[in-house]
């Protein structure tokens, strides 16, 4: 009936685009005539945490944080995206990293993120000495491509 339980959670859940409530909900019902859209909610769910993964992903590429971009890689590699591009970014970026730290003897490699390396590079006064013009990133091209096409 229009009245039951189950049904008004399958509309709260979509009314609140709960994906997760609505596929809860679905899963529910036990007389199996919600099979198909049980199906149809686990692709929804699959599909928003892989848009989420992505958009976090981009954003951490935006902001040069080397630990995050990694942290969203693993999940990316979890939910079976393909990430070659930012992963190639991200793996460039940690050795360019290394290599200003390890100039300086400022850190040691690879263990910092965005505010340790803008830290190293003001103790460094690499701010003024570093010629940015000669520095590329292996893969930079391909991930600016990747995230201005979005998810």
């Amino acid at each position: 009936s229009l009245a039951s339980p189950a049904l008004a959670a399958i509309t709260a859940a979509a009314a609140a685009r709960d994906s997760q409530g609505l596929l809860d909900a679905l899963r529910e019902i036990s007389d199996g005539s919600a099979s198909g859209l049980v199906l149809e909610a686990q692709e929804l769910r699959t599909v928003e945490e892989q848009t989420v993964v992505r958009v976090e992903l981009g954003d951490a590429i935006r902001r040069a944080d080397v630990h995050d971009m990694e942290l969203w890689l693993d999940e990316a590699a979890q939910l079976g995206l393909d990430a070659g591009p930012e992963r190639a970014y991200c793996a460039g970026l940690r050795a360019a990293l290394d290599k200003i730290a390890q100039a300086d003897g400022v850190f040691e490699p690879a263990n910092f993120g965005e505010r340790e390396a803008v830290a190293a590079c003001d103790q460094a006064e690499f701010h003024q000495d570093f010629d940015t013009s000669h520095t590329e990133v292996p893969g930079a091209a391909d991930v600016d491509d990747a995230v201005d096409a979005g998810p």
